[in-house]
C-alpha cells in the first residue's frame, strides 16, 4: 500500500505539473456550460425541449465532456507514454508491478473527474439555477459506471496504439464520437417528448434525460 500511495502522489504531481492542461480538463465543461448559459434564450423554457431550458437539458452532456477529457483523452496518452518510454517494462523488474502504476493512474483520474463534476454541478446550481441531482445515490452509481465504461474505451485505445501521438489522435477521435452520441441522446429525448405532445418523466435514475443522468430541472428557492 505504501508503494501505491507513493505512486498516487507522484501521478497527482504529474497531473498538476502542467497547470494549463489541468485547468482545461477540470474547468472546460463548467466554462462551456456557463458560456452557453450566458445566452438569454438558452435560459428560457423551450417547446423544443418539452418546456425545459436548454441549459438544463444540456448539463449532462457537459458532465460527460469532463469525464471524456480525463478518462478518454488524458489516461491513454499517459499510459501510452509510459509504455513508449519503457517505464512499464522497467517497473516489471522491480517489486512494483506495472499494474500498480495503472491503478494509481486510474485513481488519480477518477479523483479529478469527480472534482470536475463537483465544480460543474455546483456552478450550474449557483449560476444557472440548475437543480442538484434528485437521487444522489443513484446518480453517483451511474457516474461511477459511466466513468468505468469510458475507461474501458480508453484501455482499448491504449492496447491498439503503439505511441503516445497515436493514442492522442485515437483518443480525440473516440471522445468526439462519445460526446456526439451523448449530445444526440440528450437532444433526441427532448425532441421525442415534444413530438408526442407530452412531457413524460423519464425512467432514468437521475432527472429526466441523459445518458449518464440529468443533473436536474430549474430549481425553486
Amino acid at each position: 500500500m505504501t508503494a501505491l500511495r507513493q505512486l498516487i502522489t507522484t501521478e497527482t504531481k504529474l497531473f498538476l505539473r502542467d497547470p494549463i492542461a489541468g485547468a482545461y480538463e477540470l474547468l472546460f465543461p463548467t466554462v462551456l456550460l456557463l458560456g452557453l448559459g450566458s445566452i438569454p434564450i438558452l435560459r428560457q423554457p423551450s417547446p423544443n425541449f418539452a418546456g425545459v431550458r436548454f441549459v438544463d437539458h444540456w448539463a449532462p452532456s457537459a458532465l460527460v465532456i469532463g469525464m471524456i477529457a480525463i478518462g478518454v483523452q488524458h489516461v491513454p496518452i499517459v499510459v501510452a507514454t509510459y509504455r513508449e518510454r519503457g517505464i512499464l517494462r522497467r517497473l516489471g523488474t522491480t517489486p512494483v508491478h506495472p499494474s500498480m502504476l495503472l491503478v494509481a493512474q486510474l485513481i488519480v483520474a477518477f479523483v479529478f473527474v469527480v472534482l470536475s463534476a463537483v465544480i460543474l454541478i455546483v456552478a450550474a446550481w449557483l449560476v444557472l439555477d440548475v437543480s442538484l441531482p434528485q437521487q444522489p445515490v443513484t446518480f453517483m452509481l451511474a457516474f461511477v459506471l459511466g466513468f468505468a465504461a469510458l475507461v474501458g474505451v480508453a484501455m482499448v485505445s491504449v492496447a491498439i496504439t503503439p505511441t503516445a501521438q497515436s493514442a492522442n489522435k485515437d483518443g480525440s477521435h473516440r471522445s468526439g464520437g462519445i460526446r456526439d452520441s451523448s449530445e444526440a441522446i440528450s437532444m433526441g429525448v427532448g425532441a421525442r417528448e415534444t413530438t408526442t405532445g407530452t412531457a413524460r418523466p423519464s425512467r432514468t435514475p437521475v432527472g429526466r434525460s441523459s445518458a449518464v443522468g440529468r443533473v436536474g430541472a430549474p430549481c425553486t428557492h
